[in-house]
C-alpha cells in the first residue's frame, strides 16, 4: 500500500472516530469560522508596508520630541501632532538620526532591518479561557533606539529595545462567518541599557501609546486608498499567513467574502430556513456545588453581583444567562432557568458551548456530527478555576499544634454545574433518503499541547415523575 494511500485512509479514520470533549477546563478549541485562508486569496496586508507604517510612526513622535524640547510644541489650541506639524528642520534631524532619542542606527529601521528586528508571520491562534478561540496571524520584532536626554546624568545615554507584536485577525462577532480584516499592534514595555533611567524620560522622550495609535491610524489610510475598500472596513472571511520566496513580499492574507446573491423575498426566507440543519439547546438549571473543605465562604463571594452573571458562546454567539439576571440558589441549591435559543449548524462541523461565570471559572463542551451534535441525553456542565487559599496545616505530632511555615495553595473551585439537552433536527432531505451516509465529524483541530481537565463526567437522570416542563422560553 502506497504512502498516499496510508495517509488518505488515516485522515478518513480521525474524521470518522472524533468524539465529543464534555466539561472540559482551559482554552477551548479554535472555532471552525473564520477558516484558514486558501493558497490562492487575493486579499492581504504586506508586511512590508506594516515595516513603513511603524517606522514612520516612530519617526513622527520622534519629531514630536524634538519639537517639545524645542518649545516648538504645543500650539494653541492644542490638536494632535501630524505629519504636516513637523517643521523641515527637526524633519531633518529625525532623518539623520540627531536628537534627543533616534534610532540606534539607520540599518536599524523597521524598513532596513530585514528579518533581524522583524519575524515573518505565522499561522497561529488564540488562547482564551471563558471565551471562543479563533485562528490569527502574527509576526514579533522590536525597535532599537538610542536615547541622548539633556541634562548632567551620569552616564545619559541609554539604548532602548521596544518591543512589539502584530496580530492580524478577521474579527468577527457573535458566530458570523465573516468578519472584517483588523490590526493590532501592541507594543510591549521597554527594554533599557542600565537600570534607573527610563523614569527619568517616560513621558519625554517616547510613548510606545503614540506609536501604536500612528501606526494604525497610518493603516487605516492605506487601506482607504485600496480599490473597493471603505477607510476603516476590510470584509473578510478567513485569515491566514504567507511566507512567499522573497521575504520582503510576506503578507498576512484573508480570502473576500463571496459575492451577496439577490433579496430574497420574506415569502421564500421561511422556505429557506425549513431547508437548514438546526440545533436546539435548552437550558434548564444552574446549580451552585457547596465549597469544599478549608475553603472559606468569602472565596465564593455569595454576595457579590457577578457571583449571579453568566456568559454562554454556542459556536461563537454570546447570550447572557438569564437575560434578567439571577437570584443565586444556596450552596448546594439550585434554581431551573427553563430557557432555550436555536443554531444553524448547516456547514458546521461541531457544536460547541462555552458556559462562564463571572467570577473567572469557566467550562466548554463540543459536539460532532457524527454524534448528531450531541443530540438526546441530558447534560450537565461545571465551571472551574483555581483559587489560592491558606496552606493545609501541618500538625506536629510531638506537641500537637500546627507546623508555623505553611504555605499558600492553589486549589480548582468547581461552583457552578449548568443543565442543558440539545436537540438537532437535520434538514428534511437528508431525512427522506434512509440509505444515505451520516455525516461524518470533522478532524478536531486540538488543544496544539494545551491539555484540559475534566472535573465531572457525571449525567444528570431523567425523573419520570415530574410532570412535562412548559414549553422553554427563547433567549
Amino acid at each position: 500500500m502506497t504512502i498516499r494511500k496510508l495517509i488518505a485512509l488515516a485522515s478518513v479514520f480521525a474524521a470518522s472516530t472524533a468524539v465529543a470533549q464534555e466539561g472540559v477546563l482551559g482554552p477551548p478549541d479554535i472555532l471552525q469560522f473564520p477558516v484558514a485562508a486558501s493558497p490562492g486569496a487575493t486579499g492581504g496586508l504586506e508586511v512590508a508596508l506594516l515595516r513603513q507604517e511603524i517606522e514612520r510612526g516612530a519617526d513622527l513622535v520622534f519629531c514630536e520630541t524634538l519639537m517639545r524640547q524645542a518649545k516648538k510644541w504645543p500650539v494653541t489650541p492644542p490638536r494632535e501632532f501630524t505629519v504636516a506639524e513637523c517643521l523641515p528642520e527637526f524633519a531633518a534631524k529625525v532623518a539623520a538620526n540627531e536628537g534627543v532619542v533616534h534610532w540606534e542606527s539607520n540599518g536599524d529601521r523597521p524598513t532596513q532591518c530585514g528579518n533581524d528586528c522583524v519575524s515573518r508571520p505565522t499561522l497561529s491562534r488564540t488562547y482564551n479561557v471563558g471565551r471562543p478561540n479563533v485562528r490569527r496571524a502574527r509576526l514579533y520584532g522590536y525597535l532599537n533606539l538610542f536615547v541622548e536626554p539633556e541634562g548632567d546624568y551620569v552616564p545619559n545615554n541609554r539604548s532602548v529595545v521596544l518591543p512589539f507584536d502584530v496580530s492580524f485577525d478577521c474579527a468577527t462577532t457573535q458566530g458570523a462567518r465573516e468578519g472584517v480584516f483588523k490590526v493590532d499592534v501592541d507594543f510591549g514595555f521597554p527594554i533599557i541599557g542600565d537600570p534607573g533611567f527610563w523614569e527619568s524620560v517616560t513621558n519625554a522622550i517616547i510613548a510606545p501609546a503614540n506609536i501604536t495609535s500612528r501606526t494604525e491610524s497610518g493603516l487605516r489610510k492605506q487601506f482607504a486608498n485600496l480599490p473597493g475598500r471603505t477607510e476603516t472596513t476590510v470584509a473578510c472571511a478567513s485569515i491566514g499567513a504567507a511566507q512567499l520566496a522573497n521575504p520582503v513580499d510576506d503578507k498576512a492574507t484573508f480570502d473576500l467574502p463571496k459575492p451577496k446573491g439577490p433579496t430574497v423575498r420574506p415569502s421564500a426566507v421561511a422556505a429557506t430556513v425549513a431547508l437548514r440543519d438546526q440545533a436546539t439547546i435548552e437550558f434548564l438549571r444552574i446549580k451552585r456545588n457547596p465549597l469544599p473543605p478549608l475553603i472559606p465562604p468569602e472565596i465564593g463571594q455569595p454576595g457579590a453581583p457577578e457571583a449571579a452573571q453568566f456568559t454562554l458562546f454556542l459556536n461563537g454567539l454570546q447570550r447572557f444567562l438569564p437575560p434578567q439576571g439571577l437570584a443565586l440558589p444556596p450552596s448546594g441549591g439550585s434554581v431551573g432557568l427553563n430557557l432555550c435559543t436555536t443554531l444553524d449548524l448547516t456547514g458546521a462541523d461541531r457544536l460547541q458551548l462555552i458556559f462562564a461565570n463571572d467570577l473567572g471559572g469557566s467550562v466548554w463542551s463540543q459536539f460532532y456530527p457524527a454524534e448528531n451534535f450531541g443530540s438526546g441525553p441530558l447534560r450537565t456542565m461545571t465551571t472551574g478555576r483555581t483559587v489560592v487559599v491558606a496552606g493545609t496545616p501541618i500538625i506536629d505530632p510531638q506537641t500537637g499544634k500546627p507546623r508555623p511555615g505553611t504555605k499558600p495553595e492553589a486549589r480548582l473551585l468547581t461552583e457552578f454545574e449548568l443543565s442543558y439537552r440539545i436537540t438537532y433536527a437535520p434538514r428534511p432531505s437528508t431525512l427522506a433518503d434512509s440509505s444515505a451516509t451520516p455525516p461524518r465529524g470533522g478532524v478536531r483541530p486540538g488543544l496544539q499541547g494545551v491539555i484540559g481537565v475534566r472535573p465531572s463526567d457525571r449525567q444528570v437522570a431523567v425523573d419520570p415523575t415530574k410532570p412535562p416542563p412548559e414549553p422553554c422560553r427563547k433567549f
